[in-house]
């Protein structure tokens, strides 16, 4: 009677053991997951010292560290999923606005097709009454961006930076508002998506705006070169 006790005893704890195995395997999985996205989404992956807790499936787990591991593996998951998806569709597609409007109406920045490797290159003194010469540069390669640089002290100031692949395509100015108006557009690296976007910048206060994707459907045609040879 005692063997078949001791028996059962043994067959328990067996299964017991390989439960915890499989929570630990399970853990692993979801623990690597959660340390990428944690970082991506400022949340705190799963500790170490918690993973440390079902380390050892022949040590008898503590039954706070448990509850603090079930609890992760069942939040963190969910994190996870939120960075993908904010990373992949968070960005609202503009089709009507008033951004599209003023970028619409504003007047052309001179653009050239550069020097050596063509690509549209803008370098154009805007005179104003406000801010006296404003310099606008830049070209449409990887890693352009648009810049501004103020004659009165100097100051060069980045006006449009959208990143690696996604070039300045257009610049506009509208006198009225002192507003500098950039498009980009291009694909980006991470998911291969054709991406359009509309910068608005105050040249009188030196300060960004906003910066709005759009569908480039709606928007008028670019600013022709004014060296198309």
């Amino acid at each position: 009677m005692v063997n078949v006790h001791r028996q059962r005893g043994h067959h328990a704890n067996s299964r017991a053991r390989e439960s915890q195995r499989e929570c630990v395997r399970r853990l692993a999985s979801r623990r690597s997951a959660a340390w990428i996205f944690g970082f991506w989404t400022n949340h705190r992956p799963i500790s170490r010292n918690s993973a440390i807790a079902f380390s050892d499936p022949d040590q008898e787990p503590n039954s706070n560290c448990s509850h603090e591991i079930i609890k992760q593996m069942k939040c963190r998951p969910s994190f996870a999923l939120l960075a993908v998806v904010s990373l992949v569709g968070c960005d609202r597609i503009v089709r009507t606005g008033a951004i599209i409007d003023q970028y619409s109406r504003a007047e052309c920045i001179p653009v050239t097709n550069g020097s050596g490797s063509p690509a549209r290159t803008w370098d154009y003194t805007l005179q104003t009454h406000e801010v006296n010469s404003v310099q606008v540069y830049g070209r449409a390669v990887p890693g352009g961006r648009i810049g501004v640089k103020y004659s009165t002290d100097g100051k060069d100031l980045v006006v449009a930076d959208a990143g690696d692949y996604i070039y300045p395509a257009d610049v506009r100015f509208d006198r009225p508002s002192g507003r500098l108006y950039v498009k980009a557009a291009g694909v980006t690296a991470a998911f291969s998506s054709d991406q359009t976007w509309l910068f608005e910048y105050d040249l009188l206060q030196r300060h960004s705006i906003q910066r709005v994707r759009v569908d480039p459907s709606v928007l008028p045609h670019e600013c022709p070169l004014t060296n198309p040879n």
